[in-house]
C-alpha cells in the first residue's frame, strides 16, 4: 500500500485565481481596519454633538445649563525675559 503512486496536477487557471484573490484580500485587511477606525472615530465624536443639538431643540432654553460669567482679571504686564520674584 505504500508503493502507490499519487498522481499530482498543475492547479486550474480558477484555482490559481481563487488564490490571488484570497491573498489580496488578507493583504488589504490592515486598509479595512483603518477605514473602520476611521468611521468609529466619526461615530464617537458625531453621536454627543447630536445628542447635545437634540436635548436643545427638545428642550429649550431650560435644558442647556447656562455657565458663570468668566472673571476678567487684570494682570500687569511684564517685559519678556524678566526675572520675576517669588511674590508675582
Amino acid at each position: 500500500m505504500d508503493d502507490d503512486i499519487v498522481y499530482s496536477a498543475p492547479p486550474s487557471k480558477s484555482d490559481e485565481e481563487l488564490e490571488k484573490g484570497f491573498v489580496t484580500a488578507i493583504i488589504d485587511q490592515p486598509k479595512l481596519l483603518d477605514e473602520l477606525a476611521k468611521q468609529l472615530v466619526t461615530l464617537g465624536l458625531a453621536i454627543p454633538g447630536l445628542y447635545a443639538t437634540v436635548l436643545k431643540f427638545m428642550g429649550g432654553d431650560y435644558a442647556v445649563v447656562e455657565s458663570a460669567p468668566l472673571k476678567q482679571t487684570a494682570m500687569k504686564p511684564r517685559r519678556l525675559g524678566a526675572v520675576v520674584s517669588a511674590d508675582g
